[in-house]
């Protein structure tokens, strides 16, 4: 890796996304200090479905908490035009159809 490489800032950019792109809470965990020839960032962090930080570890170990409310996921999926507007027939459909391609054993159809 490289000094331009933030590895810090990716994850957190990162797990941003992915809450942000599934209007879902992200709980992030690292491990902090040094160990050998190693050294670990920390700065686990508990993200809302908005991609909004509500707690951050540090450099040092410790425990983080944060009160996550089912409601303000529900709010964020309802915005998101990904959950919004999609086609739920349609997903199943093509949920089953390619499990039924795959031919995969035990795999439970969602119309079932």
């Amino acid at each position: 890796m490289g000094e331009e490489f933030d590895n810090p800032l990716s994850w957190a950019t990162t797990i941003q996304f992915y809450a942000m792109m599934y209007g879902a809470p992200v709980v992030m965990t690292n491990r902090v200090g040094r160990e050998g020839d190693l050294n670990f960032w920390g700065g686990s962090r508990i993200l809302d479905p908005f991609g909004r930080v509500l707690a951050q570890g540090g450099l040092e170990e410790e425990l983080i908490t944060a009160r996550l409310d089912y409601a303000d996921t529900r709010k964020a999926r309802a915005l998101l035009p990904t959950v919004r507007d999609s086609n739920l027939a349609l997903v199943q459909r093509e949920t089953n159809r390619l499990i039924d391609r795959l031919g995969v054993p035990d795999v439970v159809r969602y119309d079932e």
